[in-house]
């Protein structure tokens, strides 16, 4: 059992984690709103990979443990091009050439529910005329996706996938609300003790969430599955991995239940603040949530000064009771924004569909969507702006490259 210390820093983790979710949807709307015409074609891109893998059978949210969606083998399939190694053997291969590349990296790939695939080359998901028509969707969408990760800093810290989450958070407030309650949605990993209701959504397994699947959608499952919301690190000569996820023999024996920090010194390292960041957040996440019984040497292990350095604080979730509000604010964005509402007509709407037992005001819910309206902004004078916060860096802004 943890003591309430390890809880108390337990819940910290959990609240950064969901902090992570709503920064990454600031970011996804900064992307839609100021650069629509690239959002909407990396969007098309994303359609056209997962029409082809719904018509093969796959579906969105899924209802058995150890079966994978049509939207986290997109998810896969499109980050194959994040890497620039990737994209340069997909300019110079033909498609018959690129299949057992493809079927490789499949494989390999950490899927959410149950780590690479094992046995045959997926059959079940992929036969070879499948495969070959999303590669030639990939080949095609090779140099537009290229000029945007050159074009823009977005994709310095999150996968080309995941530039496409955008949630729908009407829906999303009603499901939140619904995963509060243990006694409408249980939770594999729940516990009243030991977790926050405010995170017990990211806790929800597959045949739950395939209950609710009227109650949320795509972007929300896949945000659960695979946190692509939480950002990830540039680095050319840096690498964070586990040996769940690859495999790592050292002295000729493999290794099991490791974080690694891979450096190159052959070269000055590139990001390596951000890198054993990145490092610590994946570690800590591993030891809290894999070793529920820490001892005494959790409290030496807790004031290191490993942990209590590079600590990135939150930035949206500065009380677990402030999610409601942040929620709402995104809903008025969303309105206002895309659906081309007056401020007065969002507010009224969203304030329509609340529960009478939530007691929001006109004032309080327009005071939301400032706030959120203000992160979202590109505003190059800020010092405390989403910018810094997720690059670290007082010059570099979330949008064009060298703007």
């Amino acid at each position: 059992m943890l003591n309430e210390k390890a809880k108390n820093e337990s819940g910290q983790l959990d609240r950064k984690i969901v902090d992570s979710f709503f920064i990454h949807q600031c970011v996804v709307r900064r992307f839609k709103f100021n650069y629509r015409n690239s959002y909407v074609e990396l969007l098309q891109f994303r359609a056209e990979v997962e029409s082809v893998l719904c018509r093969i059978g796959l579906v969105p949210i899924p209802n058995r443990i150890n079966e994978i969606s049509s939207v986290e083998l997109a998810a896969a399939l499109m980050n194959f091009l994040g890497k620039k190694n990737n994209r340069s053997t997909l300019s110079i291969e033909s498609i018959e050439d690129m299949k057992d590349i493809f079927y490789g990296y499949i494989n390999e790939y950490p899927f959410a529910n149950f780590g690479p695939l094992s046995g045959p080359p997926c059959p079940e998901y992929l036969n070879d005329e499948h495969l070959f028509e999303i590669i030639s969707i990939l080949k095609k969408n090779l140099n537009f996706c290229t000029e945007l990760i050159e074009a823009y800093t977005f994709f310095d810290y999150y996968s080309l996938f995941s530039m496409t989450v955008d949630v729908d958070f009407e829906c999303f407030f009603k499901f939140y609300l619904m995963s509060r309650d243990p006694k409408k949605v249980k939770s594999h990993f729940w516990s009243d003790e030991l977790r926050d209701r405010g995170v017990r959504w990211l806790t929800l397994g597959n045949s739950e969430l395939h209950k609710l699947q009227n109650n949320i959608d795509s972007n929300i499952y896949i945000s659960i599955k695979t946190k692509c919301f939480v950002p990830y690190f540039y680095s050319s000569n840096i690498n964070v991995m586990t040996d769940e996820a690859n495999e790592v023999i050292i002295n000729g024996e493999k290794s099991e239940n490791s974080i690694f920090l891979q450096v190159a010194v052959n070269q000055i390292p590139i990001n390596i603040d951000a890198a054993v960041q990145y490092f610590k957040h994946a570690l800590l996440e591993l030891l809290y949530y894999n070793n529920d019984t820490p001892e005494a040497r959790y409290e030496i292990f807790k004031n290191s000064d490993f942990v209590t350095s590079y600590e990135k604080k939150v930035f949206l979730i500065k009380q677990w009771n402030c999610i409601n509000s942040i929620i709402l604010g995104l809903w008025c964005w969303d309105l206002m924004k895309c659906k081309k509402y007056s401020k007065v007509d969002a507010v009224d709407k969203i304030l329509k569909n609340l529960s009478k037992n939530l007691n929001y005001t006109e004032a309080s819910t327009s005071s939301y969507y400032d706030r959120i309206a203000k992160v979202i902004a590109i505003n190059v004078k800020n010092k405390n702006s989403l910018d810094r916060f997720i690059t670290g860096s007082e010059t570099i802004i979330l949008g064009v490259r060298n703007q």
